[in-house]
């Protein structure tokens, strides 16, 4: 059960006694410093709280955007393909598994657009009888953060 962990042990320099193991500290290092989404500042989230075949266009303005949701299915295979639409261009297919441990956190995210306001839509590939896609909310980016004045 464990063979594999203890030769690991034993490789970077720790000791297995009978009952015992005891593990080489390493030294702590310093490392990079990396700024993810440089640039970019969620500015506001809407609630959206509609299925895809009831979501026409969408639109926003700022330099990116991210979509929650889920997929709702009895059939913990399906796999619902959406394809993307940005500014009446299609972007891509995306993949939206139902399985609790293959789905994606966010239905669909695009950063690093051109600040404008943009339209997003879906096209649903293979709807499911007794199946959706809903869409809860979008966080909007823009490429200044929000400042509240009180």
């Amino acid at each position: 059960g464990f063979r594999h962990a203890l030769s690991m042990i034993e490789k970077e320099g720790g000791n297995i006694a009978d009952d015992e193991v005891t593990i080489k500290v390493q030294p702590v290092t310093t490392v990079a410093y990396e700024k993810g989404f440089e640039g970019h500042y969620p500015i506001r989230i809407e609630k959206i709280n509609r299925k895809v075949d009831h979501l026409e266009i969408y639109e926003f303005e700022g330099i990116g955007i991210v979509f929650t949701g889920y997929v709702e299915t009895s059939d913990e295979n399906y796999v619902a393909e959406l394809e993307v639409y940005i500014d009446g261009k299609s972007i891509e297919v995306i993949n939206l598994p139902k399985s609790f441990t293959k789905r994606r956190p966010q239905l669909y995210h695009k950063y690093q657009l051109s600040n404008k306001i943009h339209q997003v839509s879906f096209k649903w590939l293979n709807p499911k009888e007794n199946s959706t896609v809903y869409f809860l909310e979008a966080i909007i980016y823009s490429d200044k953060p929000h400042v509240i004045i009180y």
